[in-house]
This record gives C-alpha cells, sequence and structure tokens, in this order.
C-alpha cells in the first residue's frame, strides 16, 4: 500500500513596479471619481449575436478549443465572469483549461484549469470570496476575476475542453479599457498552475501530531516549491489545495 499527497497549486503575479497604475487605469474603486481621458470601457461577451436571449456557447465539444476575447491594441481587462452548465461533478472545471496570450506572444501567459484560477479545488464547487477572485452567488457557480490584465498590443483569451464531454453551455463576459498607448511601466499578468505528486512520511501524514509527537524540519528538505520566478515584478499570491489519495500498489492524486 502507498501513500501520496497529491498537491494543486496556482500561483498568480503581475510583473510591474507600479501595477497599482494599472487599476487606476479602469479598475480601483478608489479612482471611480477621478475623469478619465483618452479610456473607453468596452466589454466582449458571449450575448447571442441575432439578438435574442441566448447569450451563451452551446456544446462545446470535448477536445475543442474555443476564443472568448481577442482584440487588438492597447487596454487592461479589468473584469472576467464566467458560469458553466453544467456545475461540477457532473462537468470538471479541473479539464477546461483557461489560456491568455498578450501582445501576439504564442506562448500564454496564463494556462491553468479553470476551476484553480478562480479558487476552486478539488473538483468541486462552493461560495469563495477575495478582493481579485471570487465564486458565487450560489455552490461557485459564477466565477469571477478583478485582476488587472494590461496588454500593449493585443491580448487573446481562450478555453479547451478536455473533459471528456461536451460543455452544454459556457457563459461569459470580459470587462476592459481600451487605451491610445500602455504606460511603458506596466506589466503583464502571468498564473501557472503546478500538479505533483509529493511522497508521504514513512508513518504517514502526522498533521496535528495525531501519529505521535511531530518532529521538526531545519532544513527545507520536502518543502513544495510555490514558484520560481526571475525577473522585475512582484509575486501577487498563489491558491494551493491538496488531496490524500490510498491506493494498492500505484499512487494517484488529484486537485
Amino acid at each position: 500500500m502507498t501513500t501520496r499527497l497529491g498537491i494543486g497549486l496556482l500561483a498568480v503575479s503581475l510583473f510591474a513596479p507600479c501595477a497599482a497604475q494599472a487599476q487606476g487605469a479602469g479598475g480601483s474603486l478608489g479612482d471611480l471619481a477621478r475623469l478619465q481621458t483618452h479610456v473607453r470601457s468596452k466589454r466582449v461577451s458571449s450575448f447571442d449575436r441575432s439578438g435574442g436571449n441566448n447569450d451563451r456557447f452551446e456544446r462545446i465539444p470535448t477536445g475543442e478549443r474555443r476564443t472568448l476575447f481577442e482584440v487588438q491594441g492597447a487596454g487592461i481587462i479589468n473584469h472576467i465572469w464566467i458560469t458553466i452548465a453544467p456545475p461540477p461533478p457532473a462537468l470538471s472545471r479541473n479539464d477546461i483549461i483557461v489560456r491568455m496570450y498578450w501582445d501576439g506572444e504564442r506562448t500564454p501567459s496564463v494556462e491553468s484549469p479553470i476551476g484553480p484560477f478562480f479558487g476552486q479545488g478539488w473538483d468541486e464547487a462552493y461560495d469563495f470570496a477575495s478582493l481579485p477572485l471570487a465564486a458565487g452567488p450560489r455552490d461557485g457557480r459564477a466565477l469571477v476575476s478583478y485582476f488587472a490584465m494590461p496588454f500593449a498590443n493585443g491580448a487573446r483569451i481562450e478555453v479547451e475542453n478536455d473533459t471528456g464531454r461536451d460543455i452544454d453551455a459556457f457563459y461569459y463576459y470580459v470587462d476592459y479599457v481600451q487605451l491610445d498607448a500602455l504606460p511603458q511601466d506596466m506589466g503583464r499578468f502571468h498564473a501557472w498552475y503546478n500538479h505533483e505528486l509529493t511522497a508521504a512520511l514513512p508513518d504517514g501524514e502526522n498533521e496535528w501530531s495525531v501519529l505521535g509527537p511531530q518532529g521538526t524540519n531545519t532544513t527545507g528538505a520536502g518543502n513544495y516549491l510555490l514558484a520560481d520566478i526571475a525577473g522585475n515584478g512582484h509575486f501577487v499570491g498563489s491558491t494551493t489545495t491538496s488531496t490524500r489519495r490510498v491506493r494498492c500498489g500505484t499512487a494517484r492524486g488529484t486537485t
């Protein structure tokens, strides 16, 4: 019998020395009274192009990618809202991948399962609230981001259905401000997801000393590396989930 601990990690960073100014271009509540010039608020959404009330992407087949947002020029995304049918556990939000690309780059700056990106772990749905992210108002059905995501020369957001079944309905909107030009000191939003099986202690996980006296770790051996970042910017935070699974002769972890 082998015991393993599966760890899922979503680390979020905004590479900018003056990232607070990005919120000032249309995102911060403290700037509501400030008159803006050369700023236009816009939205891209799944609205019904026929003028009806079917405001969604319908039947996204498994294995298919859909582009949610693709614009040219400069701007700052300041609000994303998404809801998906069916909800968990019928459809795993761990297997819907969101990718975000800035300034024509081919490598995504954001690549993560959509559930963990919005603070939803373990393939579950629950209400969650923080300053930049939220899920609610019932059973985590609506996924919301208020992170500022600047771009100087275009942006694209896509999702990929890796669930093994069709997504029945996908509703979304992306709010952003369109700028004549992005200030030079603006960074780019990055987020990445890690999923790793880690070895348990020989006698099992001794959390809260349930198996006996808890030892000490003075060397950092076995610590999980949350982020290894180089370059100018700052680390915003992370969400971490862990799940224990016990199998005979094998190990498996889920987030």
